[in-house]
C-alpha cells in the first residue's frame, strides 16, 4: 500500500454499504457513507467533502476489476447497446464528474457543485422522478417521458439553451462531450461512379447541439459490425475480416491489422488514416473465411490490449458462475496504442473469465465438461492460461472434479499467483521459472 486517507460517513448512513469512485483528471471523487470526497491524487489529500441529501439512492456494489464482453452488432441495432440513453439509465445519484462541475441528483432536485471547491453553484427543484438527466462539463440534458419537452441547460448557471431537434439527436447519440454529440444515422448513396442501385451506408456525425451544425461526417459500409472499445472509440469489423477503430470525438478512422491466423505484420512507423467511404479500399483477406461460419463475435479490452473473440457453433460445456464469455473459435489480440495484431490462435470449448481481467497477466479460461467412465459420471475441469503478451499457452490441463463451480478469482502480482475459489475448494496457479531460466532474485 502506497498511501491511505480516512473517509467520512454520516451517522445515519452505514459505511459498509460500499464506495463508488469517479475519476476526473488527477482527482478522484469518492462516494462513501453518504458523503462525497474529492481527493487530490498528486498531493494525497482531501480537497473537499459534501454531505449528500437524504434519502439518497443506495450505491451499487462494486464489480472490482471486471471486464465486460461487448457483442459486435449491426448498425441497425447498435443504439440499443451503445447509445448514450441505454448506457445512462441511472435515475439518481452522482450523474457526472468533470473538471468543472459535479452533478448530483437527489429525490426531486438536481445540484451542480463546483469541482474545485465543492460548493453548490445552482439547484434545480421540482425534478420529476421519471425525468432522466445526462450531463457534460458544458451542458445538462433533461429527458422527461414526453420527448417534446426535452431541454438543455448551461452547466455554468442552469439557464436554458436553444437546441434544435434535441430529442432526436439524443436518441441517436453514441457519444457526448462539451456542447457536441456524435450521432448515428444512415443514407442511401449510388453504387459505382456511373450511378446505379442505391446502397445503404451508416453515417456518424459530430453535431453542435446549439445550432445543429456537423463538425465532421464519416460514412461506413452497412454490413460492418460495430462494438464500443471504450467511451471514446468504436471498433468496426468488416465481412472480409478488416478491423477499424473510429474516434468518436475527432472522427479519425484508423485501419488496423485484419483478422488472420498468420504471423503478425511488422510494426510500421506510421499508420495512415483510412478512408471509410469506399469499401473497395479494404483488401480481401483470409479473415472472410474465419468469419464465414461465425455465430457471434465479442470485444474484450484491458488497459493495454483488446481481444476479438470469433465463435463458431455452440459447444457442450458448463460455464462458470464467474463473469465469462464463451470462446469456441478464434481469439485475436491487438495492441491498443498501435493497433497492431499481436497474436492469434484457435481456442475450442472454453470460457474466458472476466473477473480481475485488468490485473491478470494471463487470459484465464475455465469450463467443466461432463464425463462418463462406465457407470461413473463426473465432471472434468478444463483449465487454460494464455500469456497476454505473446499468446503462449502457459498452462493447459484437465482435472476431474466433484466440487461446485468457481465463485471468485484473486490475482496477486507480488506473489505471482492466480487463485480460483469455490465454496469448499481453492485452486492456486503459481508462476515458476521456465526450464533453463534462473530464478528471479
Amino acid at each position: 500500500m502506497w498511501w491511505s486517507l480516512p473517509l467520512q460517513a454520516l451517522p445515519a448512513h452505514p459505511s459498509s454499504v460500499g464506495t463508488v469512485l469517479h475519476v476526473a483528471g488527477h482527482r478522484l471523487v469518492a462516494r462513501h457513507g453518504g458523503v462525497l470526497h474529492c481527493l487530490d491524487l498528486v498531493r494525497r489529500r482531501v480537497v473537499w467533502t459534501y454531505g449528500l441529501p437524504q434519502p439518497f439512492p443506495r450505491a451499487p456494489s462494486s464489480a472490482g476489476r471486471r471486464a465486460v464482453a461487448i457483442a459486435f452488432r449491426p448498425w441497425s441495432s447498435l443504439l440499443t447497446s451503445a447509445g448514450i440513453l441505454e448506457r445512462s439509465r441511472a435515475t439518481g445519484g452522482v450523474i457526472f464528474v468533470g473538471s468543472r462541475h459535479v452533478f448530483v441528483r437527489a429525490r426531486r432536485e438536481l445540484i451542480a457543485l463546483d469541482a474545485r471547491s465543492g460548493e453548490p453553484v445552482w439547484r434545480l427543484d421540482g425534478l420529476r422522478p421519471q425525468t432522466r438527466v445526462l450531463a457534460t462539463d458544458r451542458i445538462v440534458y433533461l429527458l422527461p417521458p414526453q420527448k417534446e419537452k426535452t431541454v438543455a441547460l448551461r452547466a455554468e448557471d442552469g439557464q436554458p439553451l436553444t437546441a434544435p431537434n434535441l430529442a432526436e439527436s439524443l436518441a441517436r447519440a453514441v457519444h457526448m462531450s462539451g456542447f457536441e454529440l456524435t450521432v448515428l444515422t444512415n443514407e442511401n448513396v449510388k453504387a459505382g461512379a456511373s450511378g446505379g442501385l442505391l446502397q445503404l451506408r451508416a453515417v456518424l456525425k459530430r453535431l453542435d447541439v446549439r445550432n445543429g451544425r456537423a463538425r465532421w461526417q464519416r460514412s461506413f459500409g452497412w454490413n460492418d459490425l460495430a462494438a464500443l472499445l471504450d467511451r471514446r472509440h468504436l471498433c468496426l469489423l468488416a465481412p472480409d475480416g478488416g478491423v477499424q477503430r473510429v474516434d468518436l470525438v475527432s472522427g479519425t478512422c484508423e485501419t488496423l491489422d485484419a483478422l488472420s491466423l498468420g504471423p503478425p505484420q511488422p510494426e510500421t512507423a506510421e499508420r495512415p488514416e483510412s478512408e471509410p467511404s469506399s469499401d473497395g479500399n479494404r483488401s480481401a483477406s483470409k479473415g472472410a473465411t474465419l468469419l464465414h461460419a461465425a455465430t457471434d463475435r465479442y470485444l474484450v479490452a484491458d488497459p493495454d490490449q483488446f481481444y476479438i473473440v470469433v465463435n463458431h457453433r455452440q459447444s457442450t460445456f458448463f460455464a462458470q458462475p464467474l463473469p465469462s464469455v464463451r470462446t469456441h473459435g478464434y481469439l485475436f489480440a491487438y495492441d491498443r496504442q498501435t493497433g497492431r495484431r499481436l497474436w492469434s490462435q484457435p481456442i475450442e470449448q472454453q470460457a474466458m473469465i472476466l473477473e480481475r481481467f485488468d490485473l491478470s497477466p494471463y487470459l484465464v479460461f475455465a469450463v467443466q465438461k461432463p464425463k462418463q467412465d462406465g457407470k461413473l459420471s463426473y465432471r472434468s475441469l478444463a483449465l487454460l492460461f494464455v500469456d497476454k503478451r505473446d499468446g503462449r499457452r502457459v498452462l493447459e490441463t484437465q482435472i476431474p472434479t466433484y466440487y461446485s463451480n468457481f465463485t471468485s478469482a484473486d490475482i496477486s502480482l507480488a506473489e505471482q499467483y492466480v487463485e480460483l475459489r469455490t465454496y469448499n475448494e481453492r485452486l492456486r496457479i503459481v508462476a515458476s521459472p521456465a526450464p533453463g531460466e534462473p530464478p528471479a532474485e
